[in-house]
């Protein structure tokens, strides 16, 4: 739902311009690896239900979404955009670079200096 509202909205509710939409559909297919085969969507119902979206009213698709989002213990306001597509990327390349440096880090296991748990 949150993708398809992104697509159509023009400004976001501080009245900036949406220029990169897509940030909802990449942060689903993300999210859907995490989960086991078994629990994901086909790829057919995601695409039902992508159609059964857009053909909503925008006034229904905003009820429909501030309900899942505050469902969810998500306090949002009504008609919330998430950011640019750009913009998620660059906090993901963040994220994927900083857990990268923490795996490789080679951490002191004895000594003076070792980790204490």
């Amino acid at each position: 739902m949150q993708d398809v509202l992104d697509h159509r909205s023009e400004t976001r509710l501080n009245s900036e311009p949406v220029h990169e939409p897509g940030t909802a559909m990449v942060l689903y297919y993300l999210l859907e690896r995490s989960i086991p085969p078994r629990l994901r969507l086909a790829e057919t119902e995601i695409t039902l239900l992508l159609m059964r979206y857009e053909s909503w009213s925008k006034r229904r698709l905003l009820k429909e979404l501030y309900q899942a989002w505050t469902a969810l213990g998500r306090k949002v306001r009504r008609g919330m955009v998430l950011p640019d597509l750009g913009t998620v990327t660059k906090w993901l390349s963040f994220q994927i670079d900083l857990i990268k440096g923490f795996n490789s880090a080679a951490f002191p296991t004895s000594g003076r200096s070792a980790w204490r748990l």
